[in-house]
Order: structure tokens, then C-alpha cells, then sequence
């Protein structure tokens, strides 16, 4: 039964992150609804042979000189007020992950919320991006104190990177 209970809270945690990040906007144009856009597209579409390029909350198009795949979430950069949103609210989904004990289903739930935003993470701090996607093996690995150990380190990393980037 605790299984189960798991997953559900798992997946209640995932589908909030995800109704939150949807819910993210920043303007009183429509900017917000295409970025949502494209930031869904950008985490589901294949990778093309084109160079990728992103509108930014200023007007201007900045186009990706990362070495990554141009469709890999690592390509993405988010505006740093999204980035600063979508950090805290993995702090919450790694809280229930962790206290729901971990597990396979973790890692979902976390890159779900991770994948808009860690581009810009690992852009501007590429260590602290290591410590997240860490934190994320050890809230999979299953087991309560694992997964505790996981959300210390994740929320060591993202007080970090906020520390420096507030958003």
C-alpha cells in the first residue's frame, strides 16, 4: 500500500509542478503563454538540423551557442525569474519525494520541473548544475535515507545558485 501511496504522491507532486509552471508568466502581454510554448515544445520536439533560436522577455532572439543538441534541455535558457520559480519549486517536489522514501518514480517527477530551467543552471553555474543532477541519483536510488541525503544536497544547490542568482 505505501507503494502506491508513493507514486500518487509522486505523481500529485509532478502534475502541481507542472500546473505551476504553466501558471508562470511575466508580463500582461502574451509572452508568458509563448514561452510556455516553447518551452514545451523545446522539452518534447526532436532535435533539427536548424540552429534553434529563442524570443526572450526583451524582444530580442538570442540563438543557442551551446555544444549541446539544440532540442536537449540543456540548450534551453530561461529567463532567471523562471529560473529562480522553477528551483524552488523542485525544493518542494524533492520535500515529497524524499519524504515519500524515493524511487524511480523521483526522477520524473524531478525532471519535470528541472528540465525548463537547466540550461540557464548549468550555463551559469556548471558545478552546482553537477550537485543538482546528483541530488536527483540519490532521490532515485530508492530508500528513505537516500532520498533524504538527496533533498539536503538539492536544497544545499539550489540555496546556492540562488544565493548568487536570485532571479
Amino acid at each position: 500500500m505505501s507503494t502506491v501511496r508513493a507514486r500518487l504522491a509522486i505523481a500529485l507532486a509532478a502534475l502541481a509542478a507542472c500546473a505551476a509552471l504553466a501558471a508562470c508568466g511575466g508580463g500582461n502581454d502574451d509572452t508568458a503563454a509563448n514561452d510556455a510554448a516553447a518551452t514545451t515544445s523545446t522539452a518534447s520536439a526532436p532535435a533539427s538540423a536548424s540552429t534553434t533560436t529563442q524570443e526572450r522577455d526583451d524582444d530580442s532572439t538570442a540563438t543557442q551557442e551551446s555544444g549541446e543538441d539544440s532540442g536537449s534541455p540543456e540548450s534551453h535558457i530561461a529567463p532567471d525569474a523562471e529560473v529562480a520559480a522553477g528551483l524552488k519549486r523542485l525544493k518542494g517536489v524533492g520535500a515529497t519525494v524524499a519524504a515519500t522514501g524515493g524511487g524511480e518514480e523521483a526522477r520524473d517527477a524531478v525532471e519535470k520541473v528541472w528540465q525548463p530551467i537547466e540550461g540557464t543552471v548549468k550555463k551559469n553555474e556548471p558545478d552546482l548544475y553537477l550537485d543538482v543532477e546528483d541530488s536527483f541519483e540519490q532521490l532515485s536510488a530508492g530508500g528513505a535515507a537516500k532520498a533524504q541525503q538527496g533533498k539536503q544536497r538539492l536544497d544545499q544547490a539550489i540555496d546556492a545558485y540562488l544565493a548568487k542568482h536570485p532571479g
